[in-house]
C-alpha cells in the first residue's frame, strides 16, 4: 500500500493544533488560578496533554486515513511530529506571552526563581562555591524572554524525556498492522 503523505501531514497539523490549544488552555486555567504558570507545578498536565495527543495522533491516522494498518515508520513519524510541531506552537505563544504586560509574568518567575534559590542556599553552597553561586544568581536576573521559553520548554521536554517517546513508540508498535501476503 502507497503511504499517503498529505494525510500524515494531515494529522500532524490537526492534532498539533488541538495540543496547542490544550496547553494553552491549560496555560490560563493556571493563571486563572492565581499561580504563575511558569513556576507551577501543573507542567505534569501539559505532559499528559503531550502523551496522549500523540497516541491519538497515531490511532487517528491508522484509522481514518491508512485504512486500519500502520507501519512503524508512520506512527513514529506522525507521533514526533506532533510533539515536535505542538512544543514549537507552544513555544511561540510562551514567548509572546513573557513578553507582554511589561513582561509582568517573567518578573514574577525571576523573583520565584531568587526566593528559591535564596531559600536553598545553603545546600547548593555544598556543591558549588560562593562564586559561582553570585554568577548563576547574577545570571538568572539577567534573563530574556527567550531564556526563560527555553529554560520552561527544555524542562517540559526533560520532565518527559522518556514518557512521550516511549508513547510514540508504544502506540506506533501496539497499533501497527501490516497487510498479510
Amino acid at each position: 500500500m502507497k503511504s499517503n503523505y498529505k494525510n500524515i501531514l494531515k494529522t500532524i497539523f490537526v492534532v498539533s493544533l488541538s495540543c496547542f490549544l490544550a496547553l494553552v488552555l491549560n496555560f490560563y486555567s493556571i493563571q486563572y488560578s492565581g499561580e504563575n504558570p511558569l513556576v507551577s507545578s501543573a507542567h505534569g498536565i501539559d505532559v499528559i496533554i503531550l502523551i496522549t495527543s500523540i497516541v491519538f495522533s497515531v490511532w487517528f491516522f491508522k484509522n481514518f486515513f491508512n485504512h486500519g494498518i500502520l507501519h512503524l515508520w508512520q506512527g513514529v513519524f506522525v507521533g514526533f511530529g506532533v510533539l515536535g510541531f505542538s512544543l514549537i506552537f507552544y513555544s511561540l505563544f510562551l514567548y509572546w506571552e513573557v513578553s507582554k504586560d511589561e513582561k509582568k509574568l517573567m518578573i514574577e518567575y525571576l523573583l520565584e526563581l531568587k526566593k528559591n534559590l535564596e531559600q536553598n542556599k545553603k545546600t547548593i553552597l555544598e556543591n558549588m562555591s560562593e562564586e559561582n553561586y553570585q554568577k548563576n544568581m547574577h545570571l538568572m536576573l539577567q534573563s530574556t524572554p527567550g531564556d526563560i521559553v527555553f529554560h520552561d520548554i527544555f524542562q517540559k521536554m526533560v520532565a518527559s524525556a522518556f514518557l512521550p517517546i516511549f508513547a510514540v513508540l508504544f502506540s506506533s508498535l501496539a497499533m501497527r498492522k501490516t497487510i498479510k501476503v
